[in-house]
This record gives C-alpha cells, structure tokens and sequence, in this order.
C-alpha cells in the first residue's frame, strides 16, 4: 500500500511540473515591426530607425495584425529611406539630371541656415539686431528669384516664419537639419544648397566664402564636389577682388548633417564670417547680396550644363 501511495505522489509530481512547464513558456512578439531600434550617429543628430526585420510567431497574429503589420512597415521602410538616406548613386543622379533638362524640371532646393525659433549666430557690434537667419534668408529668397527666372523649379526647405510639416517632425521648436534633409528628400530635387553664416570669435581677422561638401558619406558623389567647384569659380569671378573662395571637403560622420543626409548632390555655403568688420558689411549689404546669389544661380548654371 505504501509503494502503492509513493508511486501515485510522483505521477502526481510529473503532472504538475509539466503543468507549470507549459504555463512558463516564453512569451511571443507579435508585432512585424518590433520596439529595437538601431541608431545612426551622423554628428549632433541621431536618427532612431525601427527594426523591420522580426515576423510573426503564429497564424493568429498573422491574420489579426495584417493590416497594422502593412502600414508599420510602410512607414519603417520610408522612414529606412528619408533618414538614412539610400544612396541614389551617380548612375541614376546624373539619369534623372539628363532627364529633367529634357522635360525643363531642374529643381533646387534652397535651404536658409537656422531660422525660425532659431537666429543662429548673432553679433551685436558687427550685425545690430540682424541675425544670421536673416541674412540667409534674404539671400536664399534672392537666389530662389534668379533661379526661377532662369526656369529651375525652386523649393526653400522654410520661409522663415512657419515650420513647415514633415513625417518625421521632432516634436521641437526648432527646425533641425535632420527634419530639413527630410523636407528636402520629399521633394522631386536635383541639387541642395544650405546657406549659412560662419562665426569664429577668436580671430576678428578670419574672413572669406567657404564651400562645404561631402566626401566619403552614403550619399557622396563626384557631383557634390562638381557643384561645390562650379560655385567656387563663379563666386571667384564675381567678386574678383575678395579672399580666394575655400573649398572643404567634409569626411564620413564628421560632415554636417544636412549635407550628410541628403540624397542629391548637396553643399553648404558660408557666405562670410560675421565676427569679421569687412565681411558683416557685405553680409548686410543688400546689394552684395544679390550679387552673391547672382553668382551662385551662375554655378548652378555652370553645373547642369
């Protein structure tokens, strides 16, 4: 009777581990799109980048979530091409060039540094209360206007008042160069030119024109310098008198984000220091304004023909 009880206790053993067994198990993701997310550093902007790679675990999910699954990985898959940015590649950049001269469609895109919230850099004794995004803005409006009298379509990535609404909006005030490259790449571009306004306090003697462009990036190709080039020598002929325009060459993830991120060929002007007395004249000068936007609509020109 004794070894009749001890037999039946380990049945009864075996049954409750089993048991518990089955109601510890692991649990399963049903999402398609999982909450990993793999960051990108490109300088001060990390992208954050769903995960897409993960499938339903049973057929259950598969059919409850089909429709969630489709649209999350839609969206993973944009946000895969505007934020790391997919090299075009400089087979089909200078394909949909070719193209968009045929079809008169050469579009720019024109990006006036800071803005907005945003006044960039300021200097009191140099500038009075005019800011950087000022300048650029004006500047920016000035070469929008040239380039569309020559027939290129024109798009400003802001008009300095509104922010204007991307997919990937930060939820900030300020309307950083991650949200601008993806303003940009929403669009049917050709080219990409930033402008900004240099500053170096420490020397008031620092002046001068520099061109940035992207070297060793995703997205870099020998167009990036052709334009950077273009721009330099018209800019050089227009103001035949002033510093040497420099170019600078921008390596891997210390380049800027804006040129960094953008799908076509793109370049970052500083158009003058102004913490130097010569160059925030001009800089305010309306007058050099247009004549530095006439000059850079002449790059472009030189650039797609």
């Amino acid at each position: 009777m004794k070894k009749h009880i001890q037999i039946c206790a380990v049945l009864l053993c075996v049954l409750l581990c089993t048991a518990c067994g089955d109601n510890t198990a692991a649990p399963q993701t049903t999402d398609a799109v999982t909450t990993a997310e793999h960051t990108q550093a490109t300088d001060e902007t990390t992208i954050a980048v769903p995960d897409v790679t993960s499938e339903p675990t049973d057929a259950q999910s598969e059919v409850t979530t089909t429709e969630a699954t489709t649209e999350a990985t839609t969206k993973a898959t944009t946000a895969l091409n505007v934020l790391q940015y997919t090299p075009l590649g400089e087979k089909e950049i200078k394909n949909r060039m070719t193209q968009a001269k045929k079809d008169g469609t050469l579009c720019v895109v024109i990006d006036p540094g800071h803005g907005l919230v945003d006044p960039g850099a300021v200097h009191d004794e140099n500038l009075g209360d005019v800011t950087e995004s000022d300048i650029t803005l004006a500047i920016a409006n000035k070469l929008a206007a040239v380039l569309e009298d020559r027939g290129y379509t024109v798009v400003l990535t802001h008009d300095g008042e509104t922010k204007p609404y991307t997919e990937y909006d930060d939820g900030k005030a300020v309307y950083g160069p991650s949200e601008r490259c993806g303003f940009s790449n929403a669009q049917d571009a050709h080219l990409f030119i930033s402008l900004h306004c240099d500053a170096y306090p420490q020397s008031a003697d620092v002046s001068g024109t520099r061109i940035y462009y992207p070297v060793d990036t995703p997205n870099s190709t020998k167009y990036d310098k052709e334009i950077a080039s273009a721009c330099k020598k018209a800019l050089e002929k227009a103001f035949p008198d002033a510093k040497k325009v420099s170019l600078m060459d921008m390596h891997g993830e210390d380049c800027y984000t804006v040129i960094y991120k953008t799908v076509v060929p793109s370049i970052l002007v500083e158009c003058g220091f102004i913490t130097n007395k010569d160059d925030a004249a001009k800089l305010l000068d309306e007058t050099w304004q247009q004549s530095f936007a006439d000059a850079l609509a002449n790059g472009v020109d030189t650039f797609f023909n």
